[in-house]
């Protein structure tokens, strides 16, 4: 069993060097899931200043610490191996496609045998997505377990090379290795070129904007395809709805888009489906 006080002495390394942390549930309760926040207002609440460090340490002797990411200058890739795919796996196919070496950037091995990659977070990013890809996420405005964390049960948030201190003083001076173009391209939620959809077209431009959604998802980049195939049928969705135009025809090319370019006929379904719904919906696409 871990004691009390290691992960709390942990902390006190990040907040003594700067680096925002607050209280999490160490284990499920009644009261909240592990890893959900003791602070009232979530990663919000994070804090550097040793009274609030000690003040938590009193209040809660057995917490672990959730690491903002925003709030501090890091963007980190969540990879899952436990629902949804391989997320690890599939990260390490993202990198050897943009010919990149993860282990140049802090990587952290989850209890569940995920990965988490740090890095530096450039100054005015945009709005990000919520997904990179199956079983990848984005942690941008949100947070992650502070890497050398260790759970009641033993199991570890793993650095893998480096030290916790190392990589306190790397986030506080702002020297993580800066997100990459490609993966900037990845994760920032970014409009395709074309004509505008709240001005009234004719077919000739309802036919080229419709060919423009499928040429964007068959352009998109290894590990973006289903989110690209995702925005497409939002706009699709938009299209419908505003031209009145058919969604069984216009759903069946980006279907038939997202299957050229290796996604599961059953999975290019479901997206198309969920993208044309949420737009006609209203609800927003991205996180």
């Amino acid at each position: 069993m871990t004691p009390p006080n290691a992960n709390a002495t942990l902390a006190a390394e990040y907040a003594g060097n700067g680096v925002g942390i607050f209280p999490c549930r160490e284990s499920d309760t009644l009261r909240g899931k592990a890893k959900a926040p003791y602070t009232r207002n979530g990663y919000h609440g994070a804090s550097a200043d040793h009274g609030q460090w000690v003040h938590w340490k009193s209040m809660h002797p057995a917490a672990i610490y959730g690491l903002p990411c925003a709030p501090n200058g890091v963007f980190a890739l969540d990879a899952d191996r436990h629902g949804n795919g391989d997320g690890v796996q599939s990260l390490k196919t993202i990198f050897a496609h943009f010919d990149f070496d993860w282990r140049s950037v802090p990587t952290v091995k989850t209890p569940r045998d995920g990965w988490h990659v740090l890095f530096r977070r450039p100054t005015g990013l945009g709005p990000t997505r919520a997904t990179i890809a199956d079983a990848i996420d984005a942690r941008d405005n949100a947070y992650i377990i502070a890497p050398g964390t260790v759970l009641p049960d033993g199991r570890r948030y793993e650095l893998m090379g480096g030290t916790p201190l190392q990589l306190a003083r790397a986030i506080a001076n702002g020297t993580l290795p800066l997100m990459p173009g490609w993966l900037i391209d990845l994760a920032v939620r970014r409009p395709i070129p074309a004509t505008p959809m709240s001005v009234s077209v004719g077919p000739a431009g309802l036919a080229r904007q419709i060919d423009g959604l499928i040429a964007f998802v068959k352009k998109a980049a290894i590990g973006r395809r289903n989110a690209a195939l995702y925005w497409a049928a939002c706009r699709a969705g938009e299209l419908t709805g505003q031209h009145g135009i058919g969604a069984c025809l216009i759903a069946d090319r980006l279907i038939q888009a997202g299957v050229s370019v290796g996604l599961e006929g059953r999975d290019a379904r479901t997206t198309v489906a969920s993208g044309m719904r949420d737009r006609t919906t209203g609800k927003r696409d991205g996180n």
